[in-house]
């Protein structure tokens, strides 16, 4: 690599040029986009924190397009919570409304939103 240049993943930034960078989002493609509660969040994060396994479990059900609330029940018997299954399930919930209003975003409709998914999860199984 010449002097004076830095790379950074794609982009290379030379002592006297500007970074030629685009941006990570379209500010189209989430517009109103519901971001998640509060309860969520938590739910996420203690999830992350207390249950990593469980969390990494739920996100392998998912994707393979099971329903994760016997994982969400376990993790709530593990953490001796008993409101978690139910918390878990509103944070997937919220995912999913957000999910689907990019996916309106970027034109696709509603009632194609399974075909979409079921293309997602043939074609790149790791995005799913």
């Amino acid at each position: 690599m010449p002097s004076g240049i830095i790379a950074c993943g794609k982009y290379s930034y030379g002592k006297d040029e500007q970074a030629k960078q685009e941006p990570a989002v379209n500010p189209a493609d989430v517009q109103g986009v519901p971001g998640t509660s509060a309860t969520s969040d938590a739910v996420l994060a203690r999830m992350q924190k207390e249950t990593p396994a469980a969390l990494e479990g739920a996100i392998e059900s998912i994707a393979k397009g099971a329903n994760p609330a016997m994982i969400f029940e376990d993790a709530g018997r593990q953490l001796e919570d008993e409101n978690f299954a139910a918390n878990a399930a509103a944070l997937h919930g919220e995912f999913i409304s957000s999910g689907q209003q990019v996916l309106r975003n970027v034109g696709v409709p509603e009632t194609h939103f399974e075909a979409f998914e079921n293309w997602v999860r043939k074609s790149d199984p790791d995005l799913a």
